[in-house]
Formats: structure tokens, sequence, C-alpha cells
């Protein structure tokens, strides 16, 4: 979802964004390297749909990305 579609219908991107990350999380937690940068982006993304319509992040998706990705750092 782009920029401009995420800030006109936060919502909806909220949605896709945790969907995306639900999707893409087991297969970054099994290969991080391969994932990084792209989750990477999809968290802040999602960190920021969720500051946009208010809603709290989901930590039990959010704490096993982070902690792999500081990994990676």
């Amino acid at each position: 979802m782009g920029r401009s579609q995420s800030e006109q219908r936060p919502r909806e991107a909220l949605a896709a964004y945790e969907e995306a990350m639900r999707t893409l999380a087991p297969f970054f937690l099994r290969l991080p390297a391969a994932f990084a940068d792209r989750m990477a982006y999809m968290v802040w993304d999602y960190l920021a749909a969720c500051a946009a319509t208010g809603a709290q992040p989901d930590e039990d998706l959010l704490r096993p990305v982070q902690e792999a990705l500081q990994g990676e750092a």
C-alpha cells in the first residue's frame, strides 16, 4: 500500500500492514538475514499506521520481530 493510500485510508493501511507482518514474520524469524531489510520497513510502516489510527501495536506480534531485527543490526 503506497504512502498516499496509507494517509487517505489509515485503518485499511493498518490492517494491510498487520496482515503482512503476520504473514512474513514466520519466514523472517527462520531466516532473519534474508528478510531483515524488508521487515524493518514493514515494522516502521506498521508502527506509523498504529500511530495514525491511535491503535496500540500488537506486542505479541512485534516483540519477536524487533528482537530478531536487533540481532541483525
